[in-house]
């Protein structure tokens, strides 16, 4: 299974060392939306956002928390 990165964006890249295995990158997608969700209750990272890259380092989507803010 491949791996994907969730890095943290704010005013620096707070990079996912790890990641996580997910069967496809719609997969991944749907666990930075439900990790923006969470993320987004907290109004101090306002402005910051998750960005989802695979093992090659390309950048794949970037979530703001924003949009999914209450």
């Amino acid at each position: 299974m491949p791996r994907f990165f969730f890095h943290f964006v704010a005013k620096t890249l707070l990079e996912d060392e790890a990641g996580a295995t997910f069967p496809d990158a719609e997969k991944a997608l749907l666990h930075a939306r439900v990790m923006a969700a969470e993320l987004a209750q907290n109004d101090l990272l306002a402005g910051c956002a998750i960005v989802v890259a695979n093992e090659a380092e390309d950048e794949l989507f970037e979530i703001p928390l924003t949009c999914w803010a209450n």
